[in-house]
């Protein structure tokens, strides 16, 4: 039986003849495969701007980095905080903490892994200077919340849309609502590259800055050992650029095929929701498929371990919910007090994929171990 990867890629034609390209013409570190993928994804994402990096982590640093000429209000390297989901891959915290800066995490919703938009106000303290939002499986924040409460403090609100990137809130991309999004090009996202990422905006200064800060903090035109601000080299290659090029283009139909995936997957759970918290979409959002979540309620505590039993039984590939970012020893000493939904959903919750080249096959063996297990 083979296994169910959480994600799968593969290159086709029009990424080995981007590829093709490189080779012939000798290039294959930044250049203009990457301004064409920067040029085609602020296209398709309705921004004026599109800035490529190494990876979504080094978009999160360049963005933190950023800040300290963006925010209204004065960041103190080592002191001012970002309001961040207590749960999530640990990028979005450590990010904060390589860019210099400290994460004030807030507690997450059980029934959406995202942060609790209620909980935002009372965290904001003297010290906090932005607000990062995550799409956690693809379905973005209450992002008209987060910016009303940016408004009002003066903050930076910013999404990492690593896993939500291409979902919609109110009938627009739920970027709209903030100065601007990233996106993760790894193997188990939308748009594939092996690694990469993209920050996207319709802020010139922090199209300027990221600019800069990828490139250890140069002036865009300056001399090479010009460095006007803090940066590292937060560069792409113009062959994972060709990979992505071919995502790109495809865009709306990998959405497509990933949403079916997803949402036989939603209509087959729908059954056992009093026993659980799956992924779903509200009707004010058009979620966009990073994987499918399932957090079990306290009722069936201490029965997560039979869960992964039956996944392994029939080889799926599954992930824990990431857990409470301050379980992780590179964190610890952030850890302020207690997170419960963040440490009970990393506790108690999976996810599974739902890239779009899994089969009929594939969809009905996820729902069968799923029935196997709250029918038992």
């Amino acid at each position: 039986m083979k296994r169910i990867e959480f994600g799968e890629l593969r290159i086709g034609d029009t990424a080995k003849k981007y590829i093709q390209h490189c080779l012939d013409t000798d290039w294959i570190s930044m250049g203009p495969k990457t301004e064409l993928l920067e040029q085609k994804f602020a296209e398709i994402m309705g921004t004026k701007y599109a800035v490529a990096t190494s990876s979504g982590t080094s978009s999160l640093v360049a963005v933190t980095l950023a800040l300290e000429e963006l925010c209204p209000r004065k960041v103190v390297r080592g002191k001012s905080n970002i309001i961040c989901p207590a749960l999530g891959f640990i990028a979005n915290s450590t990010a904060i903490v390589s860019g210099r800066l400290k994460p004030n995490w807030v507690d997450v919703k059980p029934d959406t892994l995202n942060m609790d938009e209620d909980l935002v106000e009372e965290a904001i303290d003297e010290d906090t200077v932005a607000i990062y939002a995550i799409g956690t499986m693809g379905r973005p924040s209450e992002m008209d919340k987060l910016k009303a409460i940016a408004d009002k403090y003066d903050l930076i609100l910013f999404e990492d849309a690593c896993e939500n990137y291409g979902s919609k809130f109110k009938g627009e991309f739920s970027h709209k609502y903030a100065v601007g999004g990233c996106s993760s090009m790894f193997q188990a996202h939308l748009v594939q590259a092996g690694e990469g990422s993209l920050v996207y905006t319709d802020s010139e200064k922090l199209r300027d800055l990221i600019v800069s800060i990828r490139s250890h903090g140069r002036h865009g035109k300056s001399a090479y050992f010009d460095h006007l601000r803090f940066g590292s080299n937060f560069k792409t290659t113009d062959l994972c650029a060709s990979v992505a090029l071919e995502g790109v283009e495809q865009f709306h139909q990998n959405i497509a095929e990933r949403k079916n995936v997803w949402q036989q997957l939603v209509d087959y759970s729908a059954q056992f929701k009093d026993a659980a918290w799956f992924s779903e979409e509200p009707e004010h959002m058009e979620v966009m498929p990073h994987g499918f979540s399932i957090t079990l309620k306290p009722e069936l505590n201490g029965k997560i371990s039979e869960l992964t039993d039956i996944m392994d039984k029939y080889n799926i590939h599954w992930k824990r919910n990431f857990g409470f970012c301050g379980s992780h020893t590179a964190l610890k000493e952030f850890v302020d007090k207690d997170y419960p939904w963040a440490t009970w959903c990393g506790d108690n919750g999976i996810h599974v994929g739902t890239h779009r080249f899994m089969s009929q096959d594939d969809i009905d063996r996820i729902n069968t171990a799923i029935g196997e297990f709250f029918n038992e």
